[in-house]
């Protein structure tokens, strides 16, 4: 089943979960993110695979769309599978980077995963994104594996992973979304 759609709001600033409606500010991150894999940039995602992603009948799949007054600024997917989640995607338009957005997108994506009862989640970065590492090292995740020729250039992928589950067996306390906001993260 999708997940409830739910909006968060800080002072100028929408969070909240995405759907088929989204499909075309989904796709205007992508391309200032990455480009348009219709014109051959191949680190870009097609506009099927979002579309598939948004279905409501995506099993398990959360897509998260931030907006400010300009529109969407920031864009993840997470995946849950069984006892394991993964963050698919995390995109921020230029202008709207080192602002703390990615941060709330993943807290949200962390708390999202662990409430469905996933017990890791992982992802895979390019080894040279020095900001993505950080963001990634600050919220727990280590270094897992490493895959040879992942990214369509022929870069390597880091493999990273976080524990989801509470040293007694619980859910850890990230907070509720509610209580996380752009300023906590600049």
């Amino acid at each position: 089943a999708a997940p409830a759609r739910r909006t968060l709001s800080d002072p100028g600033m929408t969070l909240r979960s995405a759907g088929p409606e989204d499909l075309d500010q989904v796709m205007a991150v992508e391309r200032a993110c990455f480009g348009d894999f219709e014109a051959g940039q191949r680190a870009a995602w097609s506009r099927q695979s979002w579309q598939a992603d948004l279905d409501p009948g995506a099993a398990s799949r959360l897509v998260l769309i931030e907006e400010g007054p300009e529109g969407p600024r920031a864009v993840a997917d997470f995946g849950h599978l069984i006892d394991c989640c993964d963050l698919d995607r995390i995109m921020v338009i230029p202008q709207a980077r080192r602002t703390g957005v990615a941060a709330r997108l993943l807290e949200h994506g962390m708390t999202w995963a662990a409430r469905a009862g996933a017990q890791h989640l992982m992802l895979e970065v390019d080894p040279d994104n020095t900001a993505a590492l950080r963001l990634y090292r600050s919220h727990g995740f280590t270094d897992v594996a490493r895959r040879r020729h992942y990214y369509s250039n022929g870069q390597d992928a880091l493999v990273m992973s976080v524990s989801l589950t509470a040293p007694n067996g619980g859910i850890p306390d990230l907070g509720s979304p509610e209580e996380h906001n752009e300023e906590n993260h600049v």
